[in-house]
């Protein structure tokens, strides 16, 4: 199974984001990837003002879902959309990761850990402002192989890896949008620490560095494979680079150093 990583370059314009990300999705494709994956808030400009602005419903007939599962339906693959700010029926809005299979919603993961940080004369950002936190582990079947969701700050929690390793997760996807505060610092070791911690493949997207933004990201999108090594690792400009999933090395990994089963031993362990 092949995946595409598609490391956008985020504008200030939602429309030149969305063509933006017909043009990745457009190149991982015609590179085979049945799978592709697009970063965290791919469509917007990201900032508090901003989500309140664009949040719009997962529906059809809704400008973001329609995009997705046009181009899902259009080039017969599964579309883990990055992210979208999702407004519900009762006004709260959802950090939320939809995924489309032939121009079907399959699943959607709302954020759970919200990004609340307060770093001095570095950067201030609290999610919760607008945000409302989800409560629910999602993960889908393809091709005899479960993939985890998880959005960006998420990284930061193992336990949420691990859980979803317990529930036989074999890749863990992490739309995201890392800060450049801590990117330098955190990136590549809590990607490298979510794939040891749950013996999966690890694949974490962000967008390109654009350095005309108040928000600044980290780009560096990368996959790491279950032993906690680096497989690719990009750099700040737009790529999009296709990683192939191999489903023997996990199953080898597990079987060489147990862990999922020694973890049973405290079920308790798992409870968030």
């Amino acid at each position: 199974m092949k995946i595409g990583l598609c490391q956008m370059m985020i504008q200030k314009e939602m429309d030149k984001n969305i063509e933006s990300a017909s043009k990745h999705i457009t190149n991982a494709y015609k590179q085979n990837a049945e799978v592709i994956i697009l970063p965290e808030m791919f469509a917007i400009d990201y900032s508090l003002q901003n989500i309140k602005k664009y949040a719009q419903k997962l529906e059809a007939g809704e400008k973001l879902y329609d995009f997705l599962s046009e181009e899902s339906r259009k080039y017969n693959i599964t579309l883990i959309g990055g992210t979208v700010p999702e407004l519900t029926d009762n006004d709260k809005i959802f950090n939320t990761c939809p995924i489309f299979k032939n121009g079907e919603l399959i699943a959607k993961y709302r954020k759970i850990h919200l990004f609340d940080v307060d770093i001095k004369d570095k950067i201030t950002f609290k999610e919760s402002s607008v945000l409302s936190a989800g409560d629910t582990l999602t993960a889908f079947d393809l091709n005899d192989t479960k993939i985890g969701i998880a959005i960006c700050y998420d990284i930061r929690f193992a336990e949420q890896a691990i859980k979803m390793a317990d529930l036989g997760c074999e890749i863990i996807v992490y739309p995201t949008a890392f800060s450049l505060v801590t990117g330098p610092y955190h990136w590549e070791l809590t990607a490298r620490s979510r794939a040891l911690d749950s013996q999966s493949y690890v694949c974490a997207v962000c967008p390109a560095r654009n350095m005309e933004l108040d928000y600044k990201t980290y780009g560096h999108s990368i996959v790491c494979d279950p032993y906690g090594q680096i497989v690719f690792q990009m750099g700040i400009e737009e790529e999009t680079k296709i990683f192939e999933f191999n489903k023997d090395k996990v199953k080898e990994i597990r079987e060489e150093i147990p862990m999922v089963n020694w973890r049973k031993l405290n079920k308790a362990y798992f409870q968030i």
